[in-house]
């Protein structure tokens, strides 16, 4: 409440920084202690698979591959469908308002490529090591399918405790997996606070906090 009272330029902003040092120092971690050879040869061979499966992926199809695409693409129910749908506008009016006052290759820079560089990376060294432990110890998925791997909530520390440091590195995570929501819940608020207030550039503090309770409420039923 009190970050998003205190609007985009100031506790938002610290918070999201902060957020990205953490998930830096989380980064330099697991790519340093990890297999670094593995991971630096993984991120040129994803980014060439990427681009060479894309227009498959997204051409796919109840009948791809002789239909066998069917079960995986009925696993996105309406509620994904709907819940894109509304994050794409909801995104981008979170995003012209921190974009104000930026130029048109700042904006491409900053929201589009930086982000993506960042995603690929995050998922090559954590998504690269993890295959690498299993493949090396085998213990994260014991019997080498997806029935015995562990929860999604669980799985990433079980991959942690394979390194040294663990014990200080857990809270960390857990630090930053918090401050993940608060951002994303300052952003929501103060979105939804513009849009219920005809799209006030400074939106009322108080109608903010209203959406803030919202979706804390939502968060805590569900």
């Amino acid at each position: 409440i009190l970050s998003a009272m205190s609007g985009v330029g100031k506790g938002i902003q610290y918070i999201s920084n902060a957020n990205m040092v953490l998930a830096a120092v989380l980064a330099i971690f697991v790519f340093i202690l990890g297999p670094t050879v593995t991971i630096l040869n993984q991120i040129p061979g994803s980014i060439g698979n990427y681009l060479n499966y894309f227009t498959e992926m997204i051409g796919r199809t109840a009948e791809s591959e002789n239909g066998a695409a069917a079960e995986w693409l009925s696993g996105y129910t309406i509620f994904y469908w709907a819940w894109w749908v509304s994050w794409s506008p909801f995104v981008g009016v979170f995003v012209a308002k921190i974009s104000r006052g930026r130029t048109i290759r700042q904006f491409v820079l900053g929201v589009l490529l930086i982000p993506s560089a960042i995603i690929v990376a995050a998922f090559t060294i954590l998504g690269g090591t993890t295959i690498w432990l299993q493949r090396r110890d085998g213990d994260i998925a014991p019997d080498g399918t997806i029935d015995s791997m562990p929860a999604a909530e669980d799985i990433f520390f079980k991959v942690l405790d394979h390194f040294p440091g663990a014990e200080w590195m857990a809270p960390i995570v857990i630090l930053m997996l918090v401050v993940f929501f608060i951002t994303t819940a300052d952003s929501a608020s103060i979105v939804n606070s513009q849009l219920t207030q005809r799209g006030n550039p400074k939106p009322n503090p108080i109608v903010t906090v209203f959406w803030v309770v919202c979706m804390a409420g939502i968060a805590v039923v569900i």
